[in-house]
């Protein structure tokens, strides 16, 4: 029947039958190599690559090309994927998951003076020299973050600290995945942080979407904290 209405919208009301009848042959071949197929929720290369030769097959069954099926199956597994991994760590998004503020012992109380005094350097090394381009408040923000990276850096290997360092579902993720979060600063060890910061610039504060992104993907029980140059 989806065959068929896919036939009607493409090809109009003569279409019905052609479709029914590509959609009845790519369900049978479909269903008949279905059974080489891995347990639904267990994603591997090898289940990737039967998925995509079946469909090719049935595509060719259909009267279609074996290489679109392919890209077809390749497109569809990707978008299946990334919604199951959306789904399967959202279910971790509730109480107990709130963020935790960082306490005020003298340890971290020091720690977030060393950092302000360090943010504070990064701006008004960036002040100082960037000149009109800073106008533009996106821009001044980036290069504060790259000055105050590398101000971190420079205290060395043993200062405890971390810059831009990626979580996704409260472990560490490669830089730059799409849907972890990125702390500006992380105190202590990267995968078991003691405090992690994030970096503040300009009149606006922290958006929601970031404050969610933490809570869902920062390890559980990690303290959180924003650090702001002095005068923005």
């Amino acid at each position: 029947l989806v065959g068929g209405m896919n036939g009607v919208i493409f090809n109009g009301p003569r279409g019905f039958a052609q479709g029914a009848k590509s959609g009845a042959i790519g369900g049978a071949v479909s269903g008949a190599f279905a059974p080489l197929l891995p347990a639904a929720d267990a994603w591997s290369v090898g289940r990737t690559v039967t998925s995509a030769m079946i469909d090719g097959i049935a595509s060719v069954a259909q009267g279609g090309k074996f290489g679109r099926g392919i890209v077809n199956s390749f497109q569809n597994m990707a978008f299946r994927y990334a919604f199951d991994s959306l789904s399967a760590f959202t279910k971790s998004f509730g109480e107990g998951t709130e963020l935790v503020a960082i306490p005020e012992t003298p340890e971290m109380q020091a720690i977030h003076a060393q950092l302000q005094v360090l943010a504070d350097v990064a701006a008004a090394n960036i002040d100082a020299t960037c000149g009109w381009v800073c106008k533009a408040p996106m821009v001044r923000g980036r290069l504060i973050h790259s000055e105050f990276a590398e101000l971190i850096k420079a205290l060395g290997p043993n200062s405890g600290f971390s810059t831009e360092v990626s979580y996704f579902d409260r472990k560490l993720s490669s830089y730059g995945f799409l849907l972890s979060s990125r702390a500006d600063v992380v105190f202590g060890p990267r995968d078991r942080p003691i405090a992690v910061y994030d970096l503040k610039t300009g009149v606006s504060g922290i958006r929601l979407k970031q404050l969610i992104g933490y809570r869902m993907n920062l390890p559980l029980g990690t303290p959180f904290g924003i650090i702001k140059p002095t005068g923005d």
